[in-house]
């Protein structure tokens, strides 16, 4: 054989890889995307605007709750929302942004790891038994809560309202927590901030809580007819005369804890006027830019 060729075949061989010594090429595995909630600062809680904007979380005190099985929630338009479950109030919203805002460092899927006590915290309640009980109760019915959320007919988020699973250590009181990543949609559609300490002093104020959350939902709140706030907001109350005063001094209750400015009512309207966040202000420069 000529010199060369056998010099050529030997270096051939030299580059072709042995079965004994190949390794089979792993194709490159992708990590997982992890889904974080939006950060907002330690005395704001986040809210989607989807369950700000209407009747999910009721403006009433929780006393004689009914069942609902895919009922039609009233809502404000560009939402249609069903839900199944035990009849939510402003209480569960409270209880519900508490988990959230506890749990928001933690990517949603992943554990997070807190207290009872920490929960009562930061709801500002006490921790007499009747409170440890008072969440046990609560937390049943968010876990419970079953919703179908569209949002503009373009994306339906669908099943558990908080999509949590958890594990409590009955000898610590401490809870592991695992929210559902599809909530990170209801946030992705629009989110607000709701001032922690606002809320706190209206407890117990239900149509003042929900007019809260409906507020903080809105960078410059428009013109709304009395009737349907009534509507939108689930209250039990029969009497729109009554409702009508009811949610006199309810605005009156916001401007005191500094959201509003003042509000008109011009015959079945009420304007609400009030203190846009950072955020808001740079939106509304934005808009009339």
């Amino acid at each position: 054989m000529n010199a060369n060729l056998q010099q050529k075949l030997d270096e051939m061989r030299e580059k072709i890889p042995t079965s004994n010594h190949s390794k089979p090429v792993k194709p490159e595995q992708k990590q997982p995307k992890q889904m974080c909630l939006p950060g907002w600062e330690e005395m704001s809680w986040g809210a989607p605007n989807a369950v700000l904007r209407g009747a999910l979380f009721s403006a009433t005190q929780g006393r004689n709750r009914r069942f609902c099985e895919r009922e039609l929630i009233a809502t404000l338009e560009g939402y249609e929302i069903r839900y199944t479950g035990i009849q939510l109030t402003q209480a569960d919203l409270n209880l519900w942004e508490a988990l959230l805002h506890l749990s928001r460092a933690n990517p949603l899927g992943n554990e997070a790891l807190f207290s009872a006590y920490e929960i009562l915290k930061q709801l500002g309640k006490g921790t007499s038994k009747r409170d440890y009980d008072s969440l046990k109760k609560g937390l049943a019915r968010l876990r419970s809560a079953d919703v179908e959320i569209t949002i503009k007919g373009e994306k339906t988020y669908f099943g558990q309202l908080c999509g949590i699973s958890g594990e409590l250590d009955e000898k610590t009181d401490e809870y592991r927590f695992k929210f559902n990543g599809g909530l990170i949609c209801l946030f992705d559609s629009g989110w607000s901030k709701l001032d922690f300490d606002q809320r706190q002093k209206l407890r117990d104020k239900p149509l003042s809580l929900w007019l809260h959350g409906l507020y903080s939902s809105h960078a410059k709140p428009y013109p709304m007819k009395i009737e349907s706030i009534h509507r939108l907001c689930g209250s039990q109350t029969k009497s729109l005369y009554d409702f009508k005063k009811a949610i006199k001094k309810a605005h009156d209750e916001l401007i005191e804890v500094g959201q509003l400015k003042r509000y008109e009512v011009n015959g079945d309207l009420i304007q609400a006027f009030k203190y846009p966040t950072k955020s808001q202000k740079k939106h509304l420069k934005k808009v009339e830019s």
